[in-house]
C-alpha cells in the first residue's frame, strides 16, 4: 500500500513540476524585451505628461528610464527558479530526509516567484501576463509543499 501511495505521490510531484516548468517558460517568453518595452512606455508617458521636461533633458531621460526599467528584469530569478526545479527533481531518488530538502527548495522557489511578481506587477499588459503565470506557480508550489509533508 505504501509503495502504491508513493508512486501516486511521485506522479503528482512530477506533474506539478512540469506545470511549474511550463509557467516558467511563459514568464521567460513574456520577459523577452520586457525591459525595453517598459522603458519605451515610461518615456512615452513622461513625454505625454511633461513634454518640456523631455525636450530639456535630452538623453538623460532615456538613461534614467532605462535604469528604472532594468529593475524589472527577471532573468536572474528565472535562472535560479530553473535551477531549483532541477534540484527538486533530483531529490526524488534521495532516501534520507528528502521531504525536508524538498521543502527547503520549495521555499527558495517561492522566493524567486515572489520577487518576479514584485518586479513586474502592474507595469503593463506583459507584466500582467507574467504575474498570472507567477501566481499559477505559487499555487503549484503550495500544493507541492502539502505533498512533501507526506514524504518521509
Amino acid at each position: 500500500m505504501r509503495v502504491l501511495e508513493g508512486q501516486a505521490l511521485l506522479k503528482d510531484l512530477e506533474s506539478r513540476l512540469a506545470n511549474i516548468a511550463r509557467h516558467t517558460e511563459t514568464i521567460a517568453a513574456g520577459a523577452q524585451g520586457f525591459v525595453e518595452h517598459y522603458r519605451a512606455q515610461l518615456v512615452a508617458r513622461i513625454a505625454e505628461l511633461a513634454p518640456q521636461l523631455v525636450a530639456d533633458s535630452g538623453h538623460r531621460l532615456e538613461t534614467e528610464a532605462l535604469l528604472y526599467a532594468e529593475r524589472a528584469d527577471v532573468s536572474e530569478e528565472l535562472t535560479r527558479l530553473r535551477s531549483h526545479l532541477e534540484q527538486f527533481g533530483s531529490l526524488k531518488d534521495l532516501k534520507d530526509e528528502a521531504g525536508k530538502r524538498m521543502d527547503f527548495i520549495l521555499q527558495e522557489m517561492n522566493r524567486e516567484v515572489t520577487t518576479t511578481l514584485s518586479k513586474t506587477s502592474g507595469l503593463n499588459e506583459r507584466g500582467a501576463a507574467i504575474g498570472q503565470a507567477a501566481i499559477e506557480i505559487k499555487m503549484e508550489i503550495e500544493k507541492l509543499r502539502e505533498q512533501v509533508q507526506n514524504i518521509e
